[in-house]
Formats: structure tokens, C-alpha cells, sequence
């Protein structure tokens, strides 16, 4: 049977989900269901490899190609739809977060839940930010020159991404059990992936009275939440026991307060704090001009 509806009916498995909940969406994607594997080479006494006439052939079987790719969207969310829609095609795709170049992760944020869309974290944070350099230039905060000129101008490149972090060593056994997280359900789960934002060291200078006011204003608590904390991350090798207590103790906070966390996803929805101008359908005045969603 045909309908004058049939028309609106979703025609790929990416749109269709958008109305159908999938359990384990992952095993839809190609690759990710369990292959038997090829034994392994046989070695000898001397533990030197052997040759097998009858060993099949277990080495690489496709060319790959690497892109440096960023758009205003949730990415790696993207690339999983185009794998799901590609199945049986003999092209893959698949995302690979990269670091970029001379670049180190300075901050990292425990409290805020992994749940959260990076691209729209890095969104608001970047738009506070601003905001808190504009009000140092028009407070005179630096000089004449910079007063002027960093006023107008975008802030440094900045990458922000949820990554898997591994509490350091407890320097006392006493210690270990105090902040252990291997008793946290959530923990054994998920891990404990925290959000981490990494740009240029050069950079650093030009950003650190802006991150101050940052966080002493407050627009740090309501872009992330008031039981965010900011943690910066030291060089290697520059850990001392007092800081390896905090960290511990911080990741602890976040897998707690990750595992009550409740979410609902709207996946239409960019930045709640975006101004559009507005507009009456039947042709009056709107109320204002300019608006957001989060008013």
C-alpha cells in the first residue's frame, strides 16, 4: 500500500534513529562485531619466526588515507551515521582524535559530565572567554596597544575534548584507599573521562589573565556547572605528592557526580546561548530583536 505520507518517512537508518531508541548502536557500524582470528606465527626454540606454507595471509588488506577535518557539529557523532550508512561498501571512514600541532593539554575540568557535546562546550567556553577579554581591554587592564588591538581579535586556536584519565600512583597505601575508584560502579563502567582543553604553550601567557577572570567571575560555574573544578595540567616529571592528592581526589569527585548525572539530548540544538534575530510570522514586531534559546 502507497500513501500520500510515504514522502515523510525517514529513508535512512541515521533519521530513523532520531525516533527509535537502538540498543548498542555501535555493533551496527561495520568492523566492530568479532572476526576469528588468524593464528598466530609459529616461533621456534630461539624464538625466531617460522615459515608456514599454509599460514594464511594476515597483513594489511586496505589502503588508508588520513584528513584533518572540523565543522560546527558534533564530528565523531557524524562519522558513526555515514559508517552505519555505509555498510557494505567497500570505503570506510573512521574518527581519530588528533592533538594539534605545538600544541599541549593545559586545562583539564573535573565535573563535567562526559554526557556533555564537546564542540558545544568549546563553543560556550570560547564565548566567555571573549567576553572576559573584552572586559579587561575596556577595564584598561594591559596596555595602550594591547588595549586596542586584542579587543577585535579571535582568541588563540583552541582544541576541547573528553579524554580517558588514569589517577596517578597514591604515594601511601593508606592514601590509595582513601581515594580509590576501583569500588565505584560507574568507574569500572565508563573510566573516568574528563574534559580537557589544549592549545599552543606560546599562548599561555596571553591567556592566563583571561582564565583568571574567568574563573573569578564566575562565567567558568555557568558554562559548567557550579561542581566544576580546574585543574592545570603540569609539565611531566613536575608532580609533587600535594598535587597527586588533588588530582586523586579530584577524579573521585568526577566518576560521583558523572554517575548521578541525568541527561535528555536535543540533538537539534547547537549553543542554548547563540543570539538570532527575531521575527513575527504574521508580520509584527517581535517582543526584542535579538534573542537566544537559553531566554
Amino acid at each position: 500500500m502507497k500513501s500520500s505520507a510515504d514522502k515523510n518517512y525517514p529513508t535512512t537508518g541515521t533519521k530513523i534513529r532520531d525516533y527509535f531508541h537502538v540498543q548498542n548502536e555501535y555493533s551496527l557500524i561495520p568492523g566492530t562485531r568479532n572476526k576469528p582470528k588468524v593464528p598466530p606465527q609459529k616461533v621456534d626454540a630461539d624464538r625466531q619466526f617460522q615459515f608456514d606454507e599454509n599460514r594464511v595471509y594476515d597483513g594489511p588488506d586496505r589502503i588508508t588515507r588520513i584528513m584533518l577535518i572540523s565543522a560546527p557539529c558534533n564530528v565523531k557523532q557524524a562519522i558513526s551515521n555515514l559508517l552505519i550508512e555505509l555498510k557494505g561498501d567497500v570505503h570506510q571512514i573512521r574518527y581519530k582524535p588528533t592533538q594539534r600541532k605545538n600544541s599541549k593539554a593545559e586545562k583539564m575540568f573535573p565535573g563535567v559530565p562526559a554526557v556533555l557535546c564537546p564542540e558545544g562546550l568549546m563553543r560556550s567556553i570560547r564565548h566567555g572567554l571573549k567576553k572576559c577579554e573584552k572586559a579587561l581591554c575596556s577595564a584598561k587592564k594591559f596596555s595602550i596597544d594591547a588595549n586596542m588591538t586584542r579587543y577585535d581579535l579571535p582568541l588563540p586556536i583552541m582544541n576541547g575534548y573528553f579524554k580517558q584519565v588514569t589517577p596517578p600512583k597514591a604515594p601511601s597505601d593508606s592514601e590509595s584507599k582513601e581515594h580509590s575508584l576501583n569500588k565505584i560502579s560507574e568507574f569500572k563502567k565508563n573510566g573516568c573521562k574528563m574534559f580537557v582543553i589544549e592549545y599552543d604553550p606560546i599562548d599561555k601567557r596571553q591567556m592566563t589573565p583571561v582564565w583568571a577572570l574567568f574563573i573569578d567571575s564566575g562565567e567558568m560555574e555557568r558554562i559548567l556547572g557550579i561542581r566544576v573544578k580546574l585543574q592545570v595540567i603540569p609539565p611531566p616529571g613536575e608532580r609533587d605528592p600535594n598535587s597527586i592528592t588533588k588530582n586523586r581526589r579530584y577524579c573521585k569527585h568526577h566518576v560521583n557526580y558523572s554517575s548521578k548525572v541525568r541527561y535528555v539530548q536535543h540533538k537539534t540544538v547547537i549553543n542554548l546561548d547563540h543570539a538570532v534575530t527575531l521575527a513575527m510570522t504574521d508580520g509584527t514586531a517581535p517582543p526584542r530583536t535579538v534573542s537566544t534559546l537559553r531566554q
